[in-house]
């Protein structure tokens, strides 16, 4: 289910797509954490429910594993 996003994970996706823009790779959650003033238990739940909403991809238990799909993406833009 598609949600409308509040500015925060607004912000979350931002966050991904430039880090992984800059490094070639996505941010860990303490870099996200860190890029946007959240501690890592609230940007945790924000990407979960980013990804339940499907602005992203996850593997849970990977580290760096986030990937951004078309509707985050957009966006992002």
């Amino acid at each position: 289910m598609i949600e409308v996003l509040t500015d925060t994970r607004r912000e979350v996706l931002a966050s991904i797509a430039g880090y992984t823009r800059e490094h070639g790779y996505p941010p860990s959650l303490r870099e996200i954490a860190s890029a946007t003033g959240l501690s890592a238990t609230t940007a945790d739940y924000h990407l979960r429910r980013l990804a339940n909403s499907g602005y992203l991809r996850r593997a849970y238990g990977r580290s760096r594993s986030l990937v951004l799909t078309d509707l985050g993406t957009a966006v992002t833009l």
